[in-house]
């Protein structure tokens, strides 16, 4: 997300469970993944999450949660295993190759950093929802952002289907939808580079 023209690009990763980090980054493009995987943050109320919107001119939506669809509903992560997590989260789910300083190194996606954060961050997110994924309200007020949007997806994200994403971009007014092959719930660690790039060039454009 972004703030007003002339201060720095601030990018919000809502599938990352973490807390932000203190002040300002030294980058144009400050990048704070906060504690939230939705549209709306789970501990932020209505009220004060209109006076965020209304700061922003420009917001980036990655994977997010937060709607309710009937025909494409949120996966219940309380019920998931470790291997239906893997599958549901991930487009790569077996050993695969990733850039390096050295070339390209080889990973067991399921041995992961990123699939351990991933699963832990599930456990956090379902005992913070209770079973609850979709904000009833949140679909009816969408049409109140004014902030230019970029709705990011993973086309193989069976947590959040892409349906989800789509129906985000349709509903908030001055918003695109750009879909990452290859990716699942997660296209800012499993296609780094288009995720990054898709951003950037969002955010800087004038």
């Amino acid at each position: 997300m972004s703030s007003s023209p002339g201060t720095k690009a601030r990018l919000y990763l809502p599938t990352s469970c973490r807390s932000p980090p203190s002040g300002d980054a030294d980058t144009d493009t400050d990048i704070i993944p906060p504690l939230m995987c939705s549209v709306k943050p789970f501990r932020m109320s209505n009220k004060e999450l209109k006076h965020t919107l209304r700061r922003l001119s420009k917001m980036v939506l990655a994977d997010a949660m937060g709607l309710d669809v009937a025909d494409a509903p949120t996966a219940d992560l309380a019920t998931l295993n470790e291997d239906s997590f893997l599958r549901a989260a991930f487009a790569q789910t077996g050993v695969r190759l990733f850039p390096s300083d050295f070339g390209a190194m080889v990973e067991d996606v399921r041995q992961s950093q990123e699939f351990r954060r991933q699963w832990k961050s599930r456990g956090i997110v379902a005992s913070l929802v209770n079973g609850h994924y979709a904000d009833p309200a949140l679909t009816t007020s969408l049409h109140t952002i004014t902030a230019d949007t970029l709705v990011v997806w993973g086309r193989e994200d069976h947590l959040v289907p892409l349906r989800h994403g789509e129906l985000l971009s349709a509903s908030i007014p001055r918003s695109k939808l750009a879909v990452i092959d290859g990716a699942g719930h997660t296209p800012m660690g499993e296609k780094r580079e288009s995720f990054q790039r898709l951003a950037h060039d969002f955010l800087t454009a004038r």
